[in-house]
């Protein structure tokens, strides 16, 4: 059962341009990461990092993760939210599964394409790297894999939640909306000790090397199983006559 549900959502993936803008923007941010890091790498070093405007040594988490992000907040939306948009709710309501083997089948295509994508966007870092390096300015330090699958799974306890909005709100817009203001909140306050521990956060500092608290972790775990329960929850209220 569940293997058949994830061959069909796969199958929809691959007709949309969901996959593609996702791609684009996890590799195509990897590779402008890492050139604005050797760029601003090396006016830092010019009397032009003095300057108020100008920051200096730009890391490849700052921009690279951000975008990642958004593309994981864009295929969750998506795959939880295109049946309201499109009509095909009521195939759902109508087949012989249960809602929350939909809602796990989902979940698992989203995880496996979130770690798909994480690892082509440290592929493309570490061959831009490799090329940029081979100039005599510094492209900064390389990311290791293990922090950025790390990044990656933590990106991915945060993601129930919007699927969990584009089911109550039904569709793709208002749970995208919901998640870029979380995430934007998130990274906006990040300065704070506090905020640092928030699951938003963590794929952030986990990409830059930081290893993430106790309280960080358990509050992850707290919103995965929270957000899959309420996504759960969230399909089986849904009635055919909407």
């Amino acid at each position: 059962m569940i293997a058949r549900l994830i061959a069909a959502e796969v199958a929809g993936l691959r007709r949309s341009f969901v996959p593609w803008l996702a791609m684009l923007l996890v590799v195509g941010g990897s590779v402008v990461a890492r050139m604005l890091a050797w760029v601003t790498h090396a006016i830092g070093r010019t009397e032009l990092g003095t300057l108020p405007f100008v920051q200096p040594d730009v890391g490849w988490s700052d921009v690279a993760v951000p975008l990642a992000l958004l593309a994981y907040l864009i295929v969750t939306s998506y795959v939880f939210g295109r049946d309201f948009e499109d009509g095909s709710i009521d195939l759902i309501l109508t087949a012989p599964v249960r809602r929350g083997a939909v809602v796990a089948a989902r979940t698992l295509v989203i995880a496996a394409g979130v770690l798909v994508l994480c690892l082509m966007g440290w592929a493309a870092d570490i061959a831009t790297r490799a090329i940029l390096a081979t100039s005599p300015l510094d492209p900064g330090p390389a990311t290791s894999l293990t922090a950025a699958l790390g990044s990656a799974m933590a990106a991915i306890a945060t993601l129930p939640l919007v699927a969990w909005a584009a089911i109550r709100f039904r569709g793709v817009l208002p749970a995208l909306g919901l998640g870029i203001a979380i995430q934007i909140f998130a990274l906006a306050l990040g300065g704070f000790a506090l905020v640092r521990s928030l699951p938003w956060f963590l794929p952030m500092a986990l990409a830059a090397g930081d290893s993430a608290s106790l309280l960080g972790e358990g509050l992850s775990a707290l919103l995965l199983a929270g957000g899959l329960a309420a996504t759960v929850r969230a399909l089986r209220s849904v009635d055919l006559c909407e």
